[in-house]
C-alpha cells in the first residue's frame, strides 16, 4: 500500500473514556481495523484518553496542517 494512497484517520475507542490514536488507512473501516490491531498488540499504550459517556469505535479523516 503506497503512502500516497492512504489518508490519516483519528480513531477512537469509547468506553466511558475516549481513547484515540492516529493511523494511515484507505478507509474508515480500514482505520478502525488498524486501531483495533494496535490495541490488541499494545493495549492503550498508543492511545490518548479523555472522559466521555458512551461506548463505540469511530474513525474520522484527520485534517493535516499545511505546514507539516
Amino acid at each position: 500500500m503506497s503512502p500516497a494512497a492512504t489518508r490519516r484517520y483519528r480513531v477512537s475507542c469509547i468506553d466511558l473514556t475516549e481513547h484515540e490514536t492516529f493511523v494511515l488507512a484507505l478507509s474508515e473501516q480500514d482505520a478502525v481495523a488498524k486501531a483495533v490491531a494496535i490495541y490488541n498488540l499494545n493495549g492503550l499504550a498508543e492511545f490518548t484518553s479523555s472522559t466521555v459517556e458512551k461506548f463505540d469505535w469511530e474513525a474520522v479523516a484527520a485534517e493535516v496542517p499545511h505546514d507539516c
